[in-house]
């Protein structure tokens, strides 16, 4: 059965800018493991000391502007419906540990 992962990942310099990811999977753990490398990726260059939460690193991401997104937003396309199987918080955690 074929999983589908779409990702955007959002981001604010002096522009709001978004980039988007999408792909076809064999599994979930697959679609797992595509969607922390591609935040990984994105995230790999930035020179910032990365707190433990999302919610303050949104807040740096975006320069503590104005700006009320969120600095990704995935869907999993899986059982005939589309899904956020894994919480927001979790798949950064992941993401920490494999910038580290």
């Amino acid at each position: 059965m074929a999983i589908g992962l779409i990702v955007t990942i959002n981001k604010y310099d002096s522009y709001y800018e978004s980039a988007q990811y999408n792909c076809v999977c064999d599994s979930l753990d697959i679609a797992r493991v595509k969607l922390i490398n591609y935040i990984s990726f994105h995230f790999k260059d930035l020179n910032i000391d990365f707190p433990l939460e999302l919610d303050d690193f949104q807040n740096i991401w975006f320069n503590q502007t104005y700006v009320k997104a969120d600095a990704f937003r995935y869907k999993v396309f899986h059982n005939n419906m589309w899904d956020e199987p894994w919480e927001y918080q979790e798949i950064y955690s992941d993401v920490m540990e494999q910038l580290i």
